[in-house]
């Protein structure tokens, strides 16, 4: 008969019967294996099994002291009538344990296989959310010094207030500048070529934001967007350093938006 009160604690398996290493787990502080006392199937298992040898072991030793007379086998009535049935029933009932303590440990791992996968769905949404609230944060960043460093070259070269909000607007989404991260860390405007290349001015440095706005207004191309140094003819009369049209031209409106479009498509 084993005893499992004895053998609590092994520090290996192979003196416990293999029907029985079910009921045990490895004791991860002091090492090798203890019987799982925790689990209360282990627990209800166990006692029924010890009842069931103790019973059984009764029986044979009143069997073998009485030398073959008739044994009283009344205390194994609900395990069978004979001593063979007996053991058949009790080996029956052992493996039954044995299977139920093995589908929980089945059910217990299968739900904490679904917590993690669970647990890890959660986590990836939470970094998905906020890369995504990093990669607006970052693009909102890009947009905000571009557009503080193009106003400011606007300003400059005397653009006309009323057009420099929608310049820039346009200008920061044609894809002519992006923001680039340099070795050591820090972050600068980049103007492009046509080729979506990084520009470079006469002396062979990187073309600057100032640069980009100052080929703007010399390209001729603009003129509508900024203020006039010339009084201009044919009856028009100067307004705070800007020049109004004669009747029949196009309004100043009309003018900033062909020139935003002719920028845009620069």
């Amino acid at each position: 008969m084993f005893d499992f009160a004895k053998f609590k604690v092994v520090e290996v398996l192979d003196g416990v019967p293999k029907e029985f290493h079910v009921f045990y787990k490895e004791d991860s502080v002091n090492g090798g294996f203890k019987l799982d006392s925790e689990n209360p199937v282990v627990n209800a298992s166990v006692s029924a099994i010890t009842g069931q040898q103790r019973a059984l072991a009764a029986a044979r030793k009143e069997a073998s002291d009485n030398k073959g007379s008739r044994v009283d086998l009344t205390p194994l009535s609900d395990y069978g009538s004979t001593v063979e049935e007996i053991v058949e029933t009790f080996s029956a009932k052992t493996e039954e344990l044995q299977k139920q303590v093995a589908s929980k440990s089945k059910d217990g791992e299968s739900q904490l296989n679904s917590i993690k996968e669970e647990m890890a769905k959660q986590h990836a949404k939470q970094l998905e959310a906020k890369d995504t609230e990093n990669k607006a944060l970052l693009a909102q960043f890009h947009s905000e010094k571009i557009g503080g460093e193009l106003t400011m070259a606007f300003t400059k070269l005397g653009m006309i207030p009323e057009a420099i909000e929608s310049s820039v607007k346009t200008l920061g989404g044609s894809g002519q500048l992006r923001m680039e991260k340099l070795a050591d860390g820090r972050i600068v405007p980049r103007v492009l070529d046509a080729n979506g290349e990084v520009a470079f001015n006469g002396a062979g440095e990187h073309k600057t934001v100032a640069e980009f706005a100052e080929d703007l207004k010399s390209s001729g191309k603009h003129d509508y967007l900024f203020k006039s140094d010339k009084r201009p003819g044919g009856g028009a009369n100067p307004v705070d350093g800007r020049r109004t049209l004669n009747t029949g031209e196009a309004s100043s409106v009309d003018k900033i938006s062909q020139g935003l479009a002719q920028m845009a498509g620069k």
